[in-house]
């Protein structure tokens, strides 16, 4: 028995014969407990012996991670391990393990399997300085629009749907942050975030779409927010229009980075968590009291079903507003960091003009 993920939910009681789904894996089930003597006896065995020589790998993180990754992982150096160059084959790192090599300090240019970017990335580490094309830049941020709208959403996303309308593990937006960029750097910051018990997304596109004005580039960090808007477009059909407009003005500021720079302390990743405090040192996403995604809807959650009260509701109310405000922040910093590299390279000559 399991979640059918096509239900749609009415409100009220939940219909349990259309939530849940049965399927008959009796078959499947009688054939597995063949092999469940001869499992038993190779856990004893494990368990009797000594522990077990196991190279770290995908099975470090897949299908889910694993307790004892950080026991596994100690052997690495604590900055610049080769588990972090980016998109790292299992084959590739093995033969980097193979090789003694345990830092990306210590990857030659000419290692076998690595990838232009993780070339890119271990040269940006072993010289201790980024490197930049400034150029690049400055063609990628050619389309932009001022103001630029940055944005940032906080989902949740549960099992047992709690408003008429949607589906188990439909994603549901409850808050955002949008700051208002201006060429000369400055901006202003506009936000909200959903604190009653109904459904969070009229409200929340209501005030959006005010927050987005109609002119100007909507600045995202890789593209969740693009199926964040796309959601609410389907979820308000009255709105659909509006939202198009908005999709339409989408500037996604993650591939401007990604392709244009390389930065030895991000090592070769483009996620925000890293690239900020690579690029803006001053800013970090450590010591906030929520910190990811993941956690902001947790929390959200605990809130919403009455776990969470009080005192330590406010506190959690307060996080998420500090974490999501800091994602668009970061981007304002981030876009003013590249379009200031993009200029040094104009007033060196060899860049173009913005």
């Amino acid at each position: 028995m399991h979640i059918d993920t096509t239900y749609v939910y009415r409100g009220g009681e939940y219909e349990l014969d259309r939530l849940l789904r049965i399927e008959d894996v009796t078959a499947e089930a009688r054939e597995s407990m063949r092999s469940v003597p001869q499992r038993l006896e190779e856990f004893r065995l494990m368990l009797a012996g000594p522990e077990p020589d196991v190279r770290i790998g995908n099975q470090c993180k897949r299908p889910y991670p694993c307790e004892f990754a950080a026991y596994c992982h100690a052997f690495l150096p604590e900055r610049y391990p080769i588990t972090a160059l980016p998109r790292l084959a299992e084959r590739t790192l093995h033969a980097l393990l193979e090789a003694g090599i345990t830092s990306i300090h210590d990857v030659p240019d000419d290692f076998p399997g690595l990838t232009l970017g993780q070339r890119e990335a271990a040269a940006a580490v072993r010289a201790g300085e980024p490197t930049v094309d400034g150029r690049g830049i400055a063609r990628a941020l050619a389309p932009l629009v001022w103001p630029a709208y940055h944005l940032d959403f906080e989902t949740i996303a549960p099992a047992l749907p709690r408003w008429p309308g949607t589906r188990p593990y439909e994603t549901v937006p409850f808050q955002y942050s949008v700051h208002v960029h201006h060429p000369d750097g400055t901006a202003e910051h506009r936000e909200y975030l959903h604190t009653g018990d109904d459904d969070p997304r009229p409200t929340l596109a209501a005030r959006l779409l005010a927050d987005l004005g109609e002119i100007g580039s909507v600045v995202h960090y890789t593209p969740y927010e693009r199926g964040v808007l796309a959601g609410l477009a389907d979820a308000l059909p009255e709105l659909e229009e509006r939202f198009a407009d908005i999709i339409d003005r989408l500037f996604d500021l993650e591939p401007v980075i990604r392709v244009n720079t390389r930065h030895p302390e991000a090592a070769g990743r483009s996620s925000i968590k890293f690239v900020l405090p690579a690029w803006c040192p001053d800013l970090s996403y450590s010591g906030l009291g929520i910190a990811d995604g993941q956690t902001a809807s947790v929390r959200y959650l605990r809130v919403l079903r009455g776990e969470t009260t009080g005192a330590e509701a406010v506190r959690v109310l307060a996080d998420l507003a500090e974490y999501c405000g800091l994602d668009t922040y970061a981007m304002v910093r981030l876009l003013d960091e590249m379009r200031r590299l993009a200029d040094a390279d104009v007033a060196s000559g060899t860049g173009e003009v913005l």
